[in-house]
């Protein structure tokens, strides 16, 4: 029985794999599995993997026809043999001494989850992401707090909906195997996206203490690979709302109080701006784009919840968007989403 298992869930990344695997077999902490799953690569990717495998017999390889990176993690659960369970993405890497910090660290402050800051690597620019400004451990109704924001925003949480999520990957973060126990992945062909978040409202659910320690040693590449400004997804409305069933499921089953509630009507809400963006990479001509985002904004469960979104917290900014998406201006919402889908695409 390894101490850590990590999965590396795998689909044409062989640009990137060797860096990944490499991070991973050079840890200082050695007491490792390393489980990859290669979800139907037509790349290179799978041979590379092979390579790895022949020197290193701490890897296991799986192979599945392309069937998306929910099912591959799920494999690599059904896999796991370790006490503790980290994820890294295949374009991904993470520090060299990562496993050994926190592995120290989640033992010495008996956490059940322990979560670390990290670097967003652009082509060209690199940018320190913290989701605190030092280390910090939480229990009891702090837990909740945590919980409840995977949800969605409450209160003044509102004045940056744009850091809704920071908090949701199953990245950066070391799980005991206990408060897993049999939650999956969500396949993201029935929810859209959001399948890191829908699982860890589960497993922080089964959380007793959450740990953060405010070093970076994961680095995130961001590529684009999905990016809504590049990439259209279709009928990305009607799978958000299969998304949204489910953590009202959750909510309802584990009887969690209104704020819960008022906190995922608020995700609904925000969620109107990715969708128009969505919308904007689609192929259509702009007349239809606005009569699409018209169609989006009359959705009974979209409009209600933009009625009870508070607004008070917003800046100027979220505060005209969401003003025109209540009053359903199609035209004022197209407008906005497309002054900041050319913003994005310039970063």
């Amino acid at each position: 029985m390894a101490e850590i298992s990590i999965i590396v869930p795998v689909y044409n990344t062989s640009k990137y794999i060797a860096k990944c695997l490499d991070s991973l077999v050079n840890q200082t902490y050695k007491d490792l599995e390393i489980i990859i799953v290669d979800d139907g690569s037509y790349d290179d990717s799978y041979s590379l993997c092979q390579l790895y495998q022949k020197t290193d017999n701490r890897i296991k390889l799986f192979r599945q026809t392309n069937q998306g990176v929910s099912a591959a993690r799920n494999l690599g659960l059904e896999n796991v043999s370790g006490k503790y369970v980290m994820f890294v993405d295949s374009d991904d890497w993470i520090e060299n001494d990562c496993c050994e910090i926190v592995l120290e660290s989640i033992k010495n402050n008996r956490c059940d989850i322990l979560m670390w800051a990290y670097f967003k690597e652009y082509d060209d620019n690199i940018v320190k992401r913290n989701m605190y400004f030092k280390d910090c451990f939480f229990e009891g109704k702090q837990v909740d707090i945590i919980q409840r924001k995977l949800l969605g925003p409450y209160g003044s949480e509102l004045e940056k909906p744009e850091n809704m999520d920071v908090i949701s990957t199953v990245w950066g973060k070391l799980y005991s195997i206990t408060v897993i126990k049999d939650v999956q992945f969500v396949d993201l062909s029935f929810i859209g996206t959001y399948e890191d978040g829908l699982f860890n409202i589960s497993v922080f659910g089964n959380a007793g203490k959450i740990g953060y320690i405010n070093q970076e040693l994961y680095h995130y590449r961001k590529n684009n690979r999905d990016s809504i400004v590049t990439k259209y997804k279709e009928n990305q409305d009607v799978k958000f709302l299969n998304l949204f069933s489910f953590m009202d499921d959750y909510i309802s089953r584990n009887k969690l109080d209104e704020t819960y509630f008022t906190a995922l009507s608020n995700r609904k809400a925000i969620s109107i701006f990715g969708l128009s963006l969505n919308i904007l990479s689609s192929p259509c001509d702009e007349m239809q784009k606005i009569k699409m985002i018209k169609c989006l904004l009359e959705i009974d469960e979209y409009s209600e919840s933009l009625k009870k979104l508070d607004m008070q917290y917003f800046p100027l900014h979220w505060k005209i968007f969401y003003k025109f998406a209540k009053q359903k201006f199609a035209i004022g919402v197209w407008g906005l989403a497309s002054i900041t889908k050319i913003l994005l695409s310039i970063r």
